[in-house]
């Protein structure tokens, strides 16, 4: 699962980056929906990240939480 470990990392990468992104937006009087989407990618990037952790623990548990019901976290 090194693979799953790796996605792990660059997804932990990007939200930083979203997350700079959004406080620099922020820092900007006018950009108040860039720092929004931008903090919106960050928290998607932290759900797939969590998503990933429980594929490669269980994935049984995968499709449990995440194609049985069709929901998310």
């Amino acid at each position: 699962m090194r693979e799953l470990d790796l996605f792990r990392q660059y997804l932990v990468r990007q939200r930083g980056n979203f997350l700079e992104r959004s406080h620099t937006a922020l820092l900007g009087v006018s950009h108040f929906d860039e720092a929004r989407i931008a903090a919106h990618q960050a928290e998607l990037c932290d759900t797939f990240r969590k998503a990933l952790k429980v594929l490669g623990d269980d994935a049984g548990e995968f499709i449990k939480q995440y194609l049985e019901r069709g929901t998310s976290e």
